[in-house]
């Protein structure tokens, strides 16, 4: 149990990536209004885009360099009908859209 408290920042550490992985890491997610890196089984049994266990969760960085935690599914049901970024309000490109589907793929 002692190496899961710490497995993630462990992880970021050894692979020199940074820790925590974005500004809201443990804090609300901006569309579900759930916490970040958190799940729980009426989480999970209300579907991907309302559990934001870390395998949901992608990260952003904006272009004023902050680092912001989506929810992968709420994100991408959210650019289905408003083509903004919901935190900073900047429009995505096609670019940003197509990562976006690509990491529900990568499941």
């Amino acid at each position: 149990p002692q190496y899961e408290i710490i497995k993630h920042s462990l992880e970021a550490f050894l692979a020199d990536r940074p820790w925590p992985p974005c500004g809201n890491f443990a804090q609300e997610e901006p569309l579900n209004k759930l916490t970040v890196g958190l799940s729980s089984p009426s989480a999970r049994s209300s579907g991907p885009s309302q559990d934001n266990e870390p395998s949901n969760i992608v990260v952003v960085i904006l272009p004023d360099s902050q680092r912001v935690c989506y929810n992968k599914h709420a994100l991408a049901e959210h650019l289905e009908t408003d083509q903004h970024d919901p935190v900073s309000g900047l429009a995505t490109d096609r670019l940003f859209q197509s990562q976006v589907k690509a990491a529900l793929l990568m499941e």
